[in-house]
């Protein structure tokens, strides 16, 4: 299943070089739902939906990826940067 979710990834970056958000949200998705425990799943997930101005759904996903690998900055950051558009400053410290 690792393998499969792994394409589906790659998938979804394909789609979201391209600017279709909407679908590399969907790939990034199944690659979830078939593996669960990537932290990059998470975190290319929320990087679509923060083009998408879609912040409260990508802090949500950075959070996940921080529970898979708590020492996972790229996901505090985007996950800070997601919070801050929405104007929670204290959740982004």
């Amino acid at each position: 299943p690792q393998k499969l979710a792994e394409s589906k990834k790659e998938e979804g970056n394909v789609k979201f070089k391209e600017r279709y958000y909407r679908q590399a949200i969907a790939l990034y998705t199944e690659a979830i739902d078939i593996y669960a425990k990537d932290k990059t799943f998470f975190t290319n997930r929320a990087t679509a939906h923060m083009k998408l101005n879609e912040y409260a759904e990508a802090a949500a996903d950075c959070e996940k990826a921080t529970i898979i690998d708590p020492k996972f900055a790229k996901a505090y950051q985007r996950g800070s940067a997601s919070y801050c558009h929405m104007g929670k400053f204290e959740e982004a410290e």
